[in-house]
C-alpha cells in the first residue's frame, strides 16, 4: 500500500510514498503536530500554510536508520529534499 501526497497546485508533481515510509516521516518528526498522528491511510487535508509549515518541520528532523532502511544514505537524502520541495511549492495537499 502507498500514501499518495496530491498538491493542489497543478504544477507541482504528486509523490507516491510507501505506507511506512510515510507514516514514519509524519510519526517521527514534528509534522504529526501539523496535520494529526498518522496510522491509518485516512484522508489528511492540509492547507499551504500546514504544508509550508511541514516542510520546516522535515528541515530539521532527523530520520531514524529504520527509514527507507532498504536504500542507500544518498537516495533517502534525495527523496527528503524532494519531499521539502513538495511541501514548500504543493500550496496545501490531501492525501490518498
Amino acid at each position: 500500500m502507498s500514501v499518495e501526497l496530491i498538491p493542489n497546485n497543478t504544477d507541482c508533481i504528486q509523490i507516491g510514498l510507501a505506507n511506512g515510509t510515510f507514516f514514519t516521516m509524519v510519526n517521527t518528526s514534528t509534522m504529526a503536530e501539523l496535520i494529526g498522528v498518522q496510522h491509518t491511510t485516512d484522508p489528511v487535508e492540509a492547507t499551504a500554510e500546514q504544508a509550508r509549515a511541514c516542510a520546516d518541520a522535515l528541515r530539521s528532523w532527523s530520520p531514524p536508520d529504520s527509514w527507507m532502511e532498504s536504500s542507500s544514505k544518498a537516495f533517502r537524502k534525495e527523496v527528503l529534499d524532494d519531499l521539502i520541495t513538495f511541501f514548500e511549492t504543493c500550496e496545501g495537499f490531501t492525501t490518498n
